[in-house]
């Protein structure tokens, strides 16, 4: 509350979760997979017109290819 608005809610709690696999094909390729999942709530969003309590997900899908000199 070191705030300039001494009566709002500045409090906020939440998780975050994050998943990931990774796979070599082969020497020069690799494919990966993350899952990313962040829950938060935070009452001072509701001052701006945002909901209080949000949810977001991300997938990341990736290959790679390495290019090796011989």
């Amino acid at each position: 509350e070191q705030d300039q608005t001494p009566l709002d809610e500045n409090s906020e709690n939440g998780h975050a979760s994050t998943f990931s696999y990774r796979y070599a094909i082969s020497p020069n390729f690799t494919v990966a997979a993350e899952w990313l999942e962040i829950v938060s709530d935070r009452p001072a969003w509701a001052y701006v017109g945002l909901a209080q309590r949000k949810a977001e997900q991300q997938l990341q899908l990736t290959l790679r290819i390495g290019f090796r000199q011989h």
